[in-house]
């Protein structure tokens, strides 16, 4: 066999194409340095003028932005059904890979960093235009893979748990929108399922069920008053618009205290272990709304030792009676000071 010496490293080689590059300028059709050389040359020359390639790469990208895309599809479609290209492109690609792990993923760190937007936003135009095929190849894909996927995701959860949370969190705040709208489009359209998942969870949990609810309905009464209160008002076919805002602003006018006696939250938590209660200034049985028009703060004895009495015969003669307090109750809901059984609102 043939044979030539290379031209840089000076290494006798046999003359063929796995050696030497092609030149039909040259005598004996063969470049004068071996392929190695050549690879090591135009590293080192790409790595020295690196800014200068790229940049002139952008340019010429953008100059001919239609033809590139017009010979990469024309040259995809000749090649998609070449199952011997497919094969060798895909072998070639992984040992390239292989070789220059770190150069490749390093160009592609730096390449995300500066076209982040761009990335961004080709990806939505994607995803976009493709939402079926993608939809429901994810689907095939978790469904092949769904152990694998899973084992996967509770790593990765556990080793950067932190990071996750607070992800989660922020993506949460900033789509709250779009994560309401997808929730209800869910609920809309798996109604069925989601009841029978429920009924199944319920039966595979009672007892933990059970457990949470008790402590739950212990921990939180004022809760399970206040939805008390709702239902039995709207069983009535009254008015429920107070809100936990309309709450809150109605204790801070009567300084977070009862409104007949003066006691404190903090000192009916301390004593009862519960905050103050939502009274009902006119009784539910006497058709009074779950309103910011009739409800104040209320100890637990005041509002027991109320009950369904009508306000003017009963404060008066309380043993907590307070004309100041009064006079403050009166002016905050809006009604007339005069001694009558049914009163109007203002």
């Amino acid at each position: 066999m043939e044979t030539k010496t290379c031209a840089k490293c000076k290494q006798e080689k046999p003359m063929t194409t796995e050696y030497f590059g092609k030149n039909k300028t040259k005598k004996n059709g063969f470049q004068g340095e071996c392929k190695v050389c050549k690879v090591t040359r135009d590293k080192e020359y790409y790595e020295r003028n690196k800014k200068v390639i790229l940049e002139k790469d952008k340019e010429y990208k953008k100059e001919h932005k239609e033809h590139i895309k017009e010979y990469g599809k024309e040259y995809y479609q000749k090649i998609k059904n070449d199952s011997e290209y497919k094969e060798k492109r895909l072998i070639y690609s992984k040992e390239y890979y292989i070789e220059n792990k770190k150069q490749i993923n390093d160009y592609g760190k730096e390449y995300r960093k500066e076209n982040k937007e761009t990335i961004a936003e080709r990806g939505k135009r994607y995803r976009k235009e493709n939402i079926e095929a993608i939809s429901e190849y994810s689907k095939q894909h978790y469904i092949e893979n769904k152990e694998q996927i899973s084992e996967r995701l509770k790593k990765y959860y556990l080793e950067n748990k932190d990071y996750t949370t607070e992800r989660n969190n922020k993506w949460r705040a900033n789509n709250k929108d779009t994560i309401s709208a997808t929730n209800k489009r869910y609920s809309i359209n798996n109604k069925e399922l989601i009841l029978e998942r429920s009924r199944q969870y319920y039966k595979d949990n009672k007892e933990q069920k059970n457990a949470y609810s008790k402590q739950y309905r212990k921990d939180n009464p004022n809760i399970f008053a206040q939805y008390g209160q709702r239902r039995r008002a709207k069983k009535l076919k009254l008015p429920t618009t107070l809100t936990s805002q309309q709450w809150v602003n109605i204790k801070e006018t009567f300084n977070n205290s009862c409104a007949y006696c003066g006691m404190t939250e903090q000192e009916h938590i301390k004593i009862y272990d519960q905050q103050l209660h939502r009274e009902h200034f006119i009784a539910l049985t006497n058709n009074g709304e779950y309103t910011h028009n009739n409800i104040i703060p209320s100890c637990v004895s005041c509002n027991c030792k109320k009950q369904i009495k009508d306000f003017f015969e009963w404060y008066p003669t309380y043993e907590h009676y307070n004309r100041d307090r009064e006079k403050k109750i009166l002016d905050f809901l809006g009604y007339t000071t005069e001694n009558t059984q049914q009163l109007a609102l203002l």
